[in-house]
This record gives C-alpha cells, sequence and structure tokens, in this order.
C-alpha cells in the first residue's frame, strides 16, 4: 500500500493575468510529503502552450535549487484543465516543483507564497545546481499527483510510517523495504 503525495498548486482558472513561458520556474508551495514518483500532472494554460518540462527539484536553500527529474510534454491545450498521467518523476521528501513552457501563457495568482524565477531552460536539459530570483506573491496553475514510497508497517503490534524505496521492474514500480526491521525476533 502507498500513498498520494502532491506538490505545487491546484491547476484552476485564476483571477490575475496569465504568465508567459521561457523561464524556469519553481514553486514554493506545498513541496512533496513523502518521497516517492509523481505519475500525474495538471495544468491550466490560458492559452495552448508548447515545450512544457515539469519536475521535482531538490531545494539547495536560498533559493538554490538541482533539478531532480522530469517530464516533458510537447503541446498543452489552452482554455481548461489538462490532466497528463502514466508518467514517472522521482521525487524526494521537500522537493518543489517546477516548470518551463516555451509558448503559451498559464494562470496565475498574485498572492501566495511565491515562486523562484529563472530565465533558462537549461535547467531541466543541463545537470547542476543554478541560483533563482525569488518573486513573492505567485500562484502558477501547475500540479503534481503520485504515490509515495512511505508505507505503515505493523511492528511489534503496533503501526510504525517506515520509509520503502520505489524501482522499476520489468516496465512496472514496484514498492520494496529500504532497510530490515525486526519482526518477531528475525530481521526481515
Amino acid at each position: 500500500m502507498s500513498y498520494i503525495i502532491d506538490a505545487g498548486s491546484p491547476a484552476t482558472d485564476r483571477a490575475a493575468t496569465p504568465v508567459t513561458g521561457n523561464s524556469t520556474r519553481v514553486q514554493e508551495v506545498n513541496p512533496v510529503d513523502y518521497s516517492g514518483v509523481l505519475t500525474a500532472f495538471e495544468v491550466y494554460f490560458a492559452t495552448d502552450g508548447t515545450d512544457l518540462y515539469i519536475g521535482s527539484f531538490q531545494d539547495g536553500g536560498s533559493y538554490s535549487y538541482t533539478m531532480r527529474d522530469y517530464e516533458y510534454i510537447a503541446i498543452v491545450a489552452g482554455g481548461s484543465k489538462q490532466i497528463f498521467t502514466g508518467k514517472n518523476c522521482t521525487a524526494q521528501a521537500g522537493d518543489k516543483l517546477g516548470s518551463y513552457w516555451a509558448t503559451g501563457t498559464v494562470e496565475k495568482d498574485d498572492s501566495g507564497s511565491g515562486v523562484s524565477s529563472r530565465n533558462f531552460l537549461n535547467d531541466f536539459t543541463t545537470p547542476g545546481t543554478f541560483s533563482y530570483s525569488f518573486v513573492n506573491n505567485r500562484t502558477y496553475s501547475i500540479y503534481a499527483t503520485g504515490v509515495s514510497g512511505i508505507m505503515p508497517i505493523k511492528v511489534g503490534g503496533s503501526w510504525k510510517m517506515s520509509p520503502v524505496q520505489m524501482i522499476k521492474v520489468n516496465g512496472a514500480w514496484r514498492t520494496v523495504a529500504s532497510r530490515k526491521i525486526k519482526i518477531g525476533g528475525a530481521w526481515k
């Protein structure tokens, strides 16, 4: 059994003027709760968009981020929420949702936790840690959900939350224990 994880802000029609692309943006709001895999992305573009990169970013502090994993979506229809499923984007607890799109505009509010922004695509295509400029009071309609790598295990009559790992076996994600635990006097 796994648990649902999420990151980013709900993909809704928002009040402020939509934001254009050509910048990598990392949302400060709603980081990933538990390590796992982001399997669905929801976006609300006001106008049709292209070349959407969306993924998990490791927070290095002081608005410095390293892209961990991402998915690419070639075309996004504008005017309504679009949902992209069947994705496999690795995320660790504390990661934040980042995105880049070449054309089109994304719905936003001029309120909320803010975003860190950088005018480069290579944050997705070039490894490394990059510094971002923080913009307060911004919320974008970009959201992700997935499954966690944390699950309850009954140990000695009580339930404990135990870390697990997700591994890909023959094209399917499987949950395995990441450490041995003692059950009934034996290490499992």
